[in-house]
């Protein structure tokens, strides 16, 4: 008895000692896993370990096999952060902690840089700086880091909290910021983040100059911060939405289901609705399914606009930005088609301008069909077309991304102004 209690108590001491606590998680996984799957895992080269971020858990492998996975990691290692209309990174990895203190310290020396050359005997002691986020998990996390690097290097931060990349657009030129940040997740992959940056009247800012800020904060990455800044909550969402209404004044009563699974675009739709008695619908849908519809997987709106009595559909992209538009049987329309709806509306005595991204112009004679329209041409970059239609004074603008651009104290890219506008130009259903 005494030896099968024995055997049972070292048993029972084996299992405590080899049991492991599951606090490990692969990327884009729900199920948690224990240390010793994540190891093996890690040694077996599986290909989620180059999203991890305890990929660089190597201490129980001997030196030959790290320098074996150190060698599979330099091999497959993916591209840095990439500039184009914002910085954008695979969380975790390209775009991290460290990465985001290098961008913010370029910035804040820019920012600095100009303060100091700036004749404005009204200005305020520190430069503004408004920073907006969406409801991302890991969003939430970067933009506090972000709210502590700013008022580390002495900036006064305006926190708008939940917003869209238009929307903090809008509040920088409102609130004569600076700058602006806007951080998001999970728009062009479910594993890469990002940063939108703006300067002084909400101008975006692109390639270029975000290679300018990069570098500049890799150089200044250790200088000593200033005297600290402060922070202060703005509710920028009524002033937002008070913008957007002239733009849902008068629309047709088009019954349009609109489609993002950017929940902030859903709850202000739904408020656009109630003051303008709309008839489109708002819903909501994951952002897998948003991607596909994007590159034109429509066979899922087909099927479902089969049984549903809507005349038309917009998809707004998850950055608030992008519109693509659809017939009642689920039919992409050209963008060039939308565009058209707004030059008809001038009357041929009036000269417009429109702008168009550098891959329409071998597909498109636009003075032959509007003789009367300058047309020209920018590279598909925010920045690029903001400065385009401020200096050319164009009316519209239409880039590859199908972002629609329009005139005003600032140039306007904002997926809900063009929803608006479409509807007020008489809306997009087809008679069959």
């Amino acid at each position: 008895m005494d030896s099968e209690t024995s055997v049972s108590d070292q048993l029972q001491l084996l299992r405590s000692l080899v049991a492991e606590d599951a606090n490990y998680c692969c990327p884009d996984e729900t199920s948690p896993i224990t240390r010793s799957i994540h190891l093996a895992r890690l040694r077996s080269h599986f290909e989620k370990c180059q999203l991890c971020p305890h990929r660089e858990d190597l201490e129980q492998f001997s030196p030959e096999v790290q320098r074996n996975l150190k060698s599979w990691w330099e091999r497959s290692k993916p591209k840095q952060t990439q500039f184009a209309d914002g910085f954008r990174g695979l969380i975790h990895n390209e775009y991290d902690r460290q990465e985001l203190r290098i961008i913010l310290n370029g910035l804040t020396e820019s920012l600095w840089s100009d303060w100091i050359r700036r004749d404005d005997q009204n200005q305020a002691a520190q430069p503004k700086v408004v920073i907006g986020h969406d409801l991302h998990g890991f969003s939430f996390e970067m933009t506090a880091l972000a709210i502590q690097c700013l008022t580390e290097h002495g900036c006064q931060v305006i926190d708008i909290g939940n917003a869209t990349t238009a929307s903090t657009s809008f509040l920088v030129d409102q609130t004569r910021s600076e700058a602006g940040l806007f951080l998001s997740t999970g728009v062009e992959s479910s594993q890469v983040g990002g940063i939108d940056l703006y300067r002084r009247g909400g101008m975006p800012l692109s390639a270029e100059s975000l290679h300018a800020i990069h570098n500049l904060g890799q150089l200044s990455a250790n200088r000593q911060a200033r005297n600290s800044g402060g922070v202060a909550p703005f509710a920028g969402r009524e002033n937002y939405l008070e913008s957007l209404l002239k733009y849902y004044d008068q629309i047709v009563p088009e019954h349009m289901l609109i489609l993002t699974s950017n929940q902030t675009l859903i709850d202000t739709l739904d408020d656009l609705r109630k003051y303008s008695q709309g008839s489109f619908q708002p819903e909501l849908i994951p952002a897998d399914l948003e991607r596909q519809l994007i590159v034109n997987q429509t066979d899922w709106l087909k099927s479902g606009l089969a049984s549903l009595e809507f005349e038309s559909v917009c998809l707004i992209s998850a950055d608030g930005q992008s519109c693509f538009f659809y017939d009642s049987t689920g039919q992409n329309l050209p963008a060039l088609e939308i565009l058209d709806l707004f030059l008809r509306q001038h009357h041929s005595h009036q000269s417009l301008g429109v702008i168009l991204g550098e891959e329409y112009q071998a597909r498109i004679l636009y003075d032959q069909r509007f003789p009367d329209t300058q047309v020209r041409y920018r590279q598909s970059l925010r920045e690029n077309f903001a400065q385009g239609m401020r200096t050319s004074k164009s009316q519209y603008g239409l880039d590859a991304r199908e972002r629609y651009w329009f005139a005003g104290q600032r140039p306007v890219c904002d997926g809900l102004v063009t929803v608006g506008k479409v509807l007020q130009a008489g809306g997009v259903k087809r008679q069959n």
